[in-house]
């Protein structure tokens, strides 16, 4: 392995090279613009047998799969984070953050927003758990359509 550059780049402006990465990280990025417009649009920057690893959200797991293969991909693994997961290794400890932030910084008003809007996300999730699930797709550029 050369080099590993890591490039943090808006979807509506990519201008790279055709077939330039041997991997290309979408980590929740893809929803931007949806999947099947994600694996359109990513593929043409991959090289030939390059990676492509998507976190998503988790709705639609079968259309995705069938939309992977469509492009020309191969799936070589998938998992799910669920709900609880989430909960437990992120929300739990951000909203004990939370309370300590508000807490301390009263007076901060814009940190004190920020806080509200990730409270209220929070409140969104115990309320509807089953929302908040996501799946990563390990999948590698297949053949040459494009």
């Amino acid at each position: 392995m050369d080099k590993i550059e890591i490039i943090e780049k808006s979807l509506f402006a990519l201008d790279f090279p055709d077939e330039s990465f041997d991997i290309i990280w979408a980590e929740g990025s893809i929803s931007a613009i949806g999947f099947e417009e994600g694996l359109k649009q990513l593929r043409r920057f991959l090289k030939l047998n390059g990676f492509l690893v998507i976190h998503d959200d988790i709705s639609d797991t079968k259309k995705k799969l069938k939309l992977i293969s469509n492009y020309n991909y191969m799936l070589i693994s998938r998992f799910k984070i669920s709900h609880k997961e989430w909960w437990l290794k992120y929300y739990a400890p951000l909203e004990k953050l939370i309370k300590e932030f508000h807490n301390n910084f009263l007076n901060d008003y814009k940190l004190i927003n920020v806080l509200n809007k990730d409270q209220g996300e929070i409140d969104r999730l115990k309320s509807n758990p089953t929302l908040f699930g996501s799946m990563f797709y390990t999948i590698r550029k297949e053949g040459s359509k494009q």
